[in-house]
């Protein structure tokens, strides 16, 4: 399968897609965000307008959510708040950037970021983003396991954490949504989001996830 690298000089990072996916990376992404791959799972008869529309509208959805600074899920006013995302995403970005002088969006450490810091850095990215996403849809999640990590990236402290839900009425769909921050050598602290939702292949996210390194 071919693989392109994708270099993310925003958050200082590299990773691997493969065909299918969709990267985006305007120039106009609010913080923390620097670049988001989407990759829809919706079928798609290229024969169907309607369903190519629906793919459409899905990613764009997912984009629009990682553009709009003051995004609520009211909002989308023509949505179903109780429906989850479909297909899968990864989202790039920053935390905290000495060169910012006052940091991004989650705001400045306090010095170089201990393993607490990162692993609660991770949990919060994982609520916020989460629930943007729509990987908590409002009454359908049965159950759910997180689990979390502190590892090395590439010599660089990093910390994951992992959510699986079971979704619908039956509880038989699973939701994934992995997250790891790196504190880089620059004095950076970036992070990679992936989802997948309830019903997609988590593999692809992981696939994504595992890429990642620190840019050289």
């Amino acid at each position: 399968m071919t693989e392109l690298v994708i270099h993310d000089r925003g958050a200082g990072l590299l990773f691997n897609l493969s065909s299918g996916w969709n990267l985006r990376n305007d120039v106009d992404m609010v913080e923390p965000f620097t670049c988001f791959a989407t990759r829809s799972e919706l079928p798609v008869d290229p024969h169907d307008p309607l369903a190519a529309a629906r793919a459409d509208a899905e990613e764009e959805r997912l984009w629009r959510e990682a553009m709009a600074p003051d995004w609520e899920p009211s909002d989308d006013d023509d949505e179903d708040p109780q429906k989850p995302a479909e297909g899968t995403s990864v989202t790039f970005g920053k935390l905290d950037d000495p060169a910012d002088g006052e940091g991004a969006a989650f705001g400045v450490f306090e010095g170089v970021p201990t393993e607490q810091d990162l692993l609660e850095a991770a949990g919060t990215l994982s609520h916020t983003y989460g629930a943007m996403f729509g990987f908590y849809p409002d009454g359908q999640i049965r159950s759910e396991t997180r689990s979390h990590r502190l590892f090395e990236l590439d010599g660089r402290p990093s910390a994951e954490i992992t959510h699986t839900v079971a979704a619908g009425r039956d509880g038989r769909n699973t939701g994934y949504m992995r997250t790891i921050v790196v504190h880089l050598a620059d004095g950076r602290t970036s992070f990679a989001l992936g989802i997948a939702s309830p019903g997609s292949d988590r593999s692809l996210v992981d696939a994504v996830i595992d890429s990642v390194k620190p840019l050289p």
